[in-house]
C-alpha cells in the first residue's frame, strides 16, 4: 500500500540519517566536543603568545631592576631562582596574573600591558616601564627582597571571545600556578615556574642546581608552560623524566635518597588533581594536608 511504502521509506531515511550522524564530525553530539577542543586550542595559543612576550618581558624588567641594585633576593641572585625559578612561584604567578587581568579583564583596566611588548627600548622608556611595574604591582624592593601582595586570587576575563575565571592556585610552598576556566573550554593552566617540575629542587644544593643548568638539562625546556592538564602531566609530571634528570646531576645515584624522592614526587603529582584544585585554588596559601611539612618546589 501507499502508506506501507511511505513507512518503509521513512524507516530507511531515518537509518541513513542515524548512520550519517554517527560517522560525521559535523553533526549530532560530536560538534560540541570538537568546538570545545578548538576553543581550548585557541585560548592556549593566545595565552602562550601573551606570556611569551608581555609577561616574560615584565619578568625581564624585574630582573634588570633587581640585579642592577645588587639584590640578594633569591629569585634574582641565587642559582635556583635564576635558572629554575625555584621558590619564586608565587612571585612570578602574581606577575602573570596581574598582567593577564590588566589585558583581558572584563572590568576596566590600567592598560599598562602595551608597555611590555618589546624590550629593545631606550633607557628612558625602560625606566618608565620599571616604574609602572612597581607602581601597579605594589612592589616593595629592598635589600631583604621583593614581594608582591597575596590578596588577588580571582579575576573575570574574556580571552578570544570566551568568558571565564582566572584563578591563582597556591599549594602552601609546594607550588603556585594559574588556571583559566570556563564551561566553553577545557581548563588552561599557566605555570610560570614549570622548570621546577624537572627536578626535586628540595633535594639539591647550589652545586647540583648549577650543574643542572650548566649541562643544559634545564636550558632545553621553556621557562613557563601554557596548556591543559593532560599536556602538563604528559610532558612534566613524569616519574621517568624526573628520575632521569636527577640521576644526571647527583654525585652518586646509587647512594641517593630515592625514597625521599619518591615521596616528594607523589606529593608533586597531587597539585594538579581536580580535587586539590577544588579545595585549594582561589584561597590564601595553605598546606595540602594538615600538619604536613613544607616543601619549596
Amino acid at each position: 500500500s501507499t502508506w506501507g511504502n511511505f513507512l518503509l521509506l521513512k524507516k530507511k531515511m531515518l537509518k541513513k540519517l542515524f548512520l550519517f550522524c554517527f560517522v560525521s564530525i559535523n553533526l549530532c553530539v560530536v560538534p560540541s566536543s570538537v568546538s570545545k577542543e578548538k576553543k581550548t586550542e585557541k585560548i592556549v595559543q593566545i595565552l602562550n603568545e601573551f606570556v611569551d612576550n608581555e609577561v616574560e618581558n615584565a619578568i625581564y624588567m624585574f630582573r634588570l631592576s633587581e640585579t642592577s641594585k645588587k639584590t640578594q633576593e633569591f629569585c634574582f641572585a641565587q642559582v635556583g631562582g635564576q635558572y629554575l625559578r625555584y621558590r619564586c612561584c608565587v612571585f612570578f604567578s602574581n606577575v602573570a596574573a596581574l598582567l593577564l587581568s590588566d589585558r583581558f579583564a572584563i572590568s576596566p583596566r590600567n592598560q599598562i600591558w602595551p608597555y611590555f611588548t618589546d624590550k629593545t627600548v631606550d633607557l628612558l622608556t625602560e625606566q618608565t616601564r620599571i616604574s609602572l611595574l612597581y607602581k601597579h604591582f605594589n612592589m616593595w624592593a629592598s635589600g631583604t627582597g621583593t614581594k608582591l601582595p597575596h590578596g588577588i586570587y580571582k579575576a573575570e576575563l574574556e580571552i578570544g571571545g570566551v568568558r571565564g575565571t582566572l584563578t591563582k592556585c597556591e599549594f602552601d610552598t609546594v607550588h603556585t600556578y594559574l588556571v583559566f576556566s570556563s564551561p566553553e573550554i577545557n581548563e588552561v593552566f599557566v605555570d610560570m615556574t614549570i622548570r621546577q617540575l624537572l627536578f626535586i629542587p628540595d633535594l639539591m644544593d647550589e652545586k647540583l642546581l648549577l650543574k643542572a643548568y650548566s649541562e643544559d638539562i634545564v636550558g632545553k625546556w621553556a621557562e613557563h608552560f601554557v596548556g591543559t592538564e593532560s599536556q602538563i602531566r604528559e610532558k612534566y609530571l613524569s616519574y621517568s623524566i624526573l628520575r632521569s634528570n636527577m640521576e644526571a646531576v647527583v654525585d652518586n645515584p646509587k647512594k641517593f635518597d630515592w625514597k625521599n624522592f619518591d615521596s616528594l614526587f607523589n606529593l608533586l603529582k597531587t597539585i594538579y588533581d581536580a580535587g586539590s584544585r577544588a579545595r585549594l585554588c582561589g584561597n590564601p596559601i595553605q598546606y595540602l594536608k594538615s600538619g604536613q611539612e613544607k616543601s619549596d618546589l
